[in-house]
């Protein structure tokens, strides 16, 4: 299982050890800035009226809060556009990170992308952000087992020499399994 690295006086040069990076998405707490930011917005312009009114009917310091909310309701707009462009932005990194990822899948060697592998278990590193390791990191599994490498795939150089190490490895095992 490609995981932690080991300790410095525990590396043995003749391992292919390769860490792979992790995902630390940006997007889903940039999201819910963004959203607050439009949740107060919101409820700020959603008093305008009864204040608008308040002024109009000419009650007492109703201009002052008038002019008072409305500076609060440019300063919530301010800070939802900064929030929703932290977002882009977190989102753009995040892409960035994926593909980071996928790279590092894909660099690996064939077999080491497909170690732990069984006719009926997924590689040791499948699932979550890594996805599948047979199909070097995209999020749909390609297991030999469990329905293979879909067609739009099939032609890609990567994902075929990562389906040909996950087949050999499994009949290897089901070889040893007969003897």
């Amino acid at each position: 299982m490609i995981a932690m690295a080991p300790a410095v006086d525990e590396i043995d040069d003749d391992d292919d050890f390769v860490e792979l990076p992790k995902l630390d998405l940006l997007a889903p707490a940039a999201l819910a800035q963004k959203d607050a930011a439009a949740a107060k917005l919101a409820e700020l312009e959603a008093a305008t009226g009864r204040m608008t009114l308040d002024r109009n009917n000419g009650k007492a310091g109703a201009a002052a809060a008038l002019r008072d909310h409305l500076a609060a309701i440019e300063a919530a707009r301010t800070e939802f556009q900064l929030a929703e462009a932290a977002y882009g932005e977190a989102l753009e990194q995040d892409g960035a990170a994926r593909q980071r990822l996928i790279d590092a899948i894909r660099s690996l060697d064939p077999d080491s992308a497909v170690e732990g592998i069984t006719a009926t278990k997924c590689c040791d590193d499948c699932g979550g952000d890594n996805g599948c390791m047979i199909l070097g990191g995209i999020g749909r599994c390609a297991h030999p087992g469990k329905g293979g490498v879909p067609p739009a795939y099939s032609q890609d150089p990567v994902i075929r020499s990562f389906r040909t190490a996950a087949v050999k490895a499994i009949r290897a095992q089901e070889e040893s399994a007969n003897d």
